[in-house]
């Protein structure tokens, strides 16, 4: 696995996946994350590959709620502007496979899980996109 830190785009696997979004109008990019969430039964192993694309596309559908709270990740330029370009949603099927999938990235049946095993940077982000994921209160401001 080829990673230089826990965030959602920091390996290869995720920076390769999130080019596919190069060019992508909505349902293609809708099929790129569905794809990406989709791990197999749920019995199966989630080798680090799958788990990380999984990882960066639960990210992807946490801004997708929100997408003028992106951050300014270094390698999901393409994702982030195509969820610019899409605009906010409550992708209701989106959101709940996202959530499926960390869950299963987090399992004892996932080689991430492993691999990060009591590295608490990794834990926190994938907190955060769960996070995202998750109605919260409404906030007022401006």
């Amino acid at each position: 696995m080829g990673a230089w830190g826990a965030g959602p785009f920091e390996n290869d696997d995720a920076g390769d996946w999130s080019y596919g979004f190069d060019g992508a109008d909505e349902a293609s990019g809708h099929r790129l994350l569905a794809e990406a969430l989709h791990l197999g039964a749920p019995d199966e192993y989630v080798e680090a590959t799958a788990g990380s694309v999984a990882v960066a596309a639960a990210a992807v559908v946490s801004w997708l709620h929100a997408p003028d709270e992106i951050p300014d990740p270094p390698d999901g330029e393409s994702p982030a502007a195509w969820v610019r370009a899409v605009g906010p949603g409550p992708y209701t099927e989106l959101t709940a496979a996202a959530l499926a999938a960390l869950d299963r990235v987090r399992g004892d049946d996932s080689e991430l899980a492993e691999l990060w095993d009591g590295d608490e940077a990794w834990s926190a982000s994938l907190d955060q996109i769960e996070a995202r994921l998750r109605p919260g209160p409404t906030t007022g401001g401006g």
